[in-house]
């Protein structure tokens, strides 16, 4: 007999977590060799001192580096560090092969200065969170 379970907790995510991620292997090389092979981590962090007052991390596969984590420091931003942490990242990343870069952020984070970087917005979501938007850039590194 069918039965449905709703469960508001993580049980039985590893398992449609296990079974998607068959799937794609089975059905995308790519999939099957980042599986295979991982992905790069990369952390770039500024400091000032022992401090660190900003940085960028993210990973690295199909020729992408995908951001996860950007921050400076409430008092080191306006002073030009978050760009030179992107010029530093894109060195990096043109020299390791990256093709393009991919960020995600909410319309309160910091849209105006990843488009002031060269970041193209492929894809919105307006009202997530509500009232707010959810945006996907991406820049190509020459």
């Amino acid at each position: 007999m069918l039965q449905f379970q709703l469960k508001e907790n993580e049980d039985g995510q590893d398992w449609l977590r296990q079974q998607v991620r068959q799937y794609n292997v089975e059905r995308s090389p790519l999939h099957a060799t980042k599986r295979s092979e991982g992905t790069q981590a990369v952390t770039l962090l500024a400091t000032r001192g022992d401090q660190p007052i900003g940085g960028i991390s993210g990973e690295m596969y199909w020729g992408w580096l995908h951001i996860e984590w950007f921050f400076v420091a409430e008092e080191e931003r306006g002073s030009g560090l978050g760009t030179q942490l992107f010029r530093q990242l894109e060195e990096w990343a043109r020299a390791a092969g990256v093709q393009r870069i991919r960020v995600e952020t909410f319309s309160f984070q910091a849209l105006p200065f990843y488009e002031r970087q060269g970041f193209v917005e492929v894809g919105r979501i307006d009202d997530y969170p509500p009232g707010m938007s959810y945006h996907l850039l991406v820049k190509q590194v020459d």
